[in-house]
């Protein structure tokens, strides 16, 4: 098992834009997408025939890889549901919900910062007439549960399991080598070596097939395309390998672990309240990178299971966790520390643990993330400070708002604040909208945010500090005094009572809890 969580870390395609990239070096994969295309219009067009009362698919692509081809499923899926409704007259669905899988360790960052303009590019060819697409990603191996039950709708696949688990070892010698000399089956392979490597497609295969069996829909369709080969047995395949960076940040696991019981109290009102729900929907918004993105995870799991001994109440089946953060995030680091963090649980919890299903949500949590009524419970921790953009002067444009600083400071004037304050209340207001409609009737959110208390004074010490920096580098001569005068940064801490009056204005949430910790 060691050996096969390490191959999943290193084979997978190259990431970025560079020349040697996968993204500079796939256009045979497009080639193949395309000859595929016939086939999955003909699978489109089973696939509203058998699920044209249902108004939201779920669709996987298993092996999505990186750069631009990634999206090509996805433009290409939505441009035959428009051609193929019209053509029999059936109404399309009106939600899409996309999970782009691969390992772990895939570049899923580059395929997040195409979607923006995939997006305008839908809408300016379709304006508002088309399906809303939701696109997440679910790192891990098909070679395993990805899913809960009767989830998915269509499986997509293309050019992805020919890849193995593993390379197939001996099975008479493990001390020797399989394929001396060589790293892959060549014209003068022995039949011992072809057949270490069926045996290994052989039983990969079957775990796929079995795994997908469970998890798609009775009425659901799989189309797979994979590298084969003639009965000359003439076949070829590269490889890349690139490696691994992590980040930790001591400031957000503090605040965490503060807020840990009320955490708990949440869990427990929860599962009093959706005890008959078997499969929690959970979304963690503004997870950021590194090993703290997945603390919330490990508290929750944590935490479940002792309320659920201490309220004797039976926990959830499965939890399907959507870890959201913005498109230029680094979220590969955070996939590249699941699998560890997954083996961790299952040592400590042996199989006496709920099942959590891990997906990435990219996009601004000021607008919509997923459809409506869905998650039973949203998480936010040390994020909603962040603005969508910074304040601008209502009064005069061509003037700096807040001349010789880039923040609020001690010395700020009213109409500073009050314009850090107006976009604050926009962006959370926009905020309070969106997850009024994606939370279930019942559900929940928990919101941890940088605040300040009555005397205006922002609990985070940086921004004043990087303001005496940068003062001092205009003075000094090395940056200009105007660039320093119209740049803002994007941060607001509000006061408890400033976050209570928003949350009743725009009325969609009752408060249950409002605590302010000092740090």
């Amino acid at each position: 098992m060691h050996y096969i969580m390490a191959t999943e870390r290193v084979l997978h395609m190259k990431g970025g834009d560079g020349e040697t990239s996968y993204t500079k070096n796939s256009l045979l994969q497009r080639k193949v997408a395309s000859m595929v295309k016939p086939i999955l219009e003909d699978t489109v067009k089973r696939l509203i025939s058998n699920f044209s009362s249902e108004r939201c698919w779920k669709v996987a692509d298993l092996g999505c890889s990186s750069g631009p081809n990634s999206l090509f499923f996805v433009s290409n899926m939505l441009s035959i549901m428009d051609n193929v409704s019209m053509s029999i007259n059936h109404r399309k669905p009106r939600v899409f919900q996309i999970y782009m899988n691969d390992l772990f360790g895939n570049d899923f960052n580059t395929i997040f910062k195409l979607i923006p303009d995939f997006f305008q590019r839908i809408h300016e060819e379709k304006n508002d007439n088309h399906g809303r697409c939701f696109i997440h990603a679910t790192p891990g191996d098909f070679y395993g549960r990805l899913f809960p039950d009767d989830y998915i709708h269509f499986f997509h696949s293309s050019y992805s399991l020919h890849w193995l688990s593993q390379a197939p070892k001996s099975s008479t010698n493990i001390d020797e080598p399989l394929n001396k000399g060589n790293v892959y089956i060549t014209n003068t392979s022995s039949p011992s070596i072809r057949e270490a490597y069926f045996n290994q497609f052989e039983k990969n295969f079957k775990l796929f097939l079995k795994s997908r069996s469970v998890e798609l829909k009775s009425d659901g369709v799989m189309l797979l395309t994979l590298i084969g080969r003639d009965e000359t047995h003439k076949i070829g395949n590269p490889v890349e390998v690139i490696g691994m960076v992590l980040n930790d940040m001591v400031q957000e696991r503090k605040v965490a672990s503060m807020v840990k019981p009320i955490l708990e109290d949440t869990v427990k009102w929860l599962m009093s309240n959706m005890s008959s729900e078997r499969c929690w929907k959970v979304a963690d918004l503004g997870c950021s990178s590194g090993p703290n993105s997945l603390l919330f995870v490990s508290d929750m799991l944590s935490i479940m299971d002792k309320a659920s001994f201490s309220l004797n109440q039976a926990t959830p089946n499965a939890l399907q966790i959507y870890m959201n953060d913005l498109f230029g995030n680094d979220f590969n680091t955070i996939f590249k520390l699941i699998p560890d963090f997954f083996q961790r649980i299952h040592e400590e919890k042996k199989d006496n643990h709920v099942r959590c299903f891990i997906h990435a949500t990219p996009g601004s949590f000021y607008g919509g993330l997923f459809p409506d009524n869905y998650i039973h419970f949203f998480h936010s921790s040390y994020s909603l400070h962040w603005l969508s953009q910074a304040p601008k002067s209502s009064t005069n444009t061509k003037e700096p708002l807040n001349k010789g600083n880039f923040y609020i400071t001690s010395t700020s004037s009213l109409s500073v604040r009050e314009a850090y304050f107006n976009q604050f209340e926009k962006n959370f207001k926009l905020f309070l909208k969106s997850r009024s409609e994606e939370l279930k009737s019942d559900g929940i959110m928990l919101l941890t945010f940088i605040g300040r208390d009555e005397t205006r004074k922002i609990r985070n010490p940086a921004p004043e500090l990087i303001g005496m920096v940068l003062n001092d580098m205009v003075q000094e001569g090395v940056l200009e005094e105007k660039k320093l005068d119209f740049f803002d940064l994007p941060i607001y801490g509000p006061t408890a009572e400033e976050v209570r009056q928003v949350i009743e204005e725009e009325g969609s949430f009752a408060i249950q809890t409002l605590r302010s910790f000092n740090i």
